[in-house]
């Protein structure tokens, strides 16, 4: 697994917490329309023009746009699309812009505004589920997280067509509580997606929108 928390984050290597050194620089974060109308009483009421029925619409049309914007804080216009792997891409993913996203060897990764979420999705060769699960527990392990082996749970689903097996654990990494989770996702016969995130209970709360987001946005390269 060859990534890294960026710098400030609770799975950083630059600060407090320990963290593997995967020889990469770490990085730092800079941190209505008003409208009035005239009721006219009566029966000879004007009929609106065909410019007023063209700006209602308009005026329709961009409250709709900016409703689905607010609602979908991963859509295109404030998510970074990445493709993935680099060499022969098969699958797509996007991190919010705001989480300062950054492309990593087999991957991508990305930390929330406050630094409490720490996320990343990689391409894997496909030797079978149970090494994968097992090279996601390591690399947890290596950046200082402690897993709870007795809180596993684990379910199956599917995100987009691709199957997918998600484990999640409680641990304790040098900041406290956190909360792990790592979906195992099926993309052909010899290449599996690792989406990974830990971070405070706090944090899993807080974005928990995001993070479904996130995973919602993975899809077969060319849909």
């Amino acid at each position: 697994m060859d990534r890294h928390a960026p710098c400030g984050t609770r799975a950083s290597g630059c600060g407090s917490p320990t963290a593997p050194d995967r020889s990469r620089r770490c990085m730092t974060f800079p941190r209505p329309l008003d409208s009035r109308c005239t009721v006219v009483h009566g029966s000879s009421r004007a009929p609106r023009s065909a410019t007023g029925e063209v700006v209602l619409r308009n005026i329709i049309a961009t409250t709709a746009v900016l409703g689905f914007l607010f609602a979908n804080p991963a859509s295109t216009a404030s998510a970074k699309p990445f493709e993935l792997p680099d060499t022969k891409p098969i699958v797509t993913i996007d991190l919010p812009n705001a989480w300062s996203p950054e492309e990593i060897e087999k991957g991508a990764q990305a930390t929330s505004p406050d630094t409490s979420i720490y996320v990343a999705f990689e391409v894997q060769n496909l030797k079978n589920l149970e090494n994968a699960i097992v090279e996601g527990v390591k690399f947890f392990a290596e950046s200082g997280v402690k897993i709870d082996p007795k809180s596993q749970k684990k379910s199956e689903a599917k995100i987009n067509g691709f199957d997918v097996v998600d484990l999640g654990w409680d641990g304790v990494d040098k900041d406290g509580p956190t909360k792990v989770s790592l979906s195992i996702i099926v993309l052909s016969e010899t290449k599996v997606g690792m989406l990974s995130y830990w971070g405070s209970p706090a944090g899993a709360t807080k974005y928990a929108a995001q993070l479904k987001a996130i995973a919602s946005s993975i899809q077969p390269l060319g849909r």
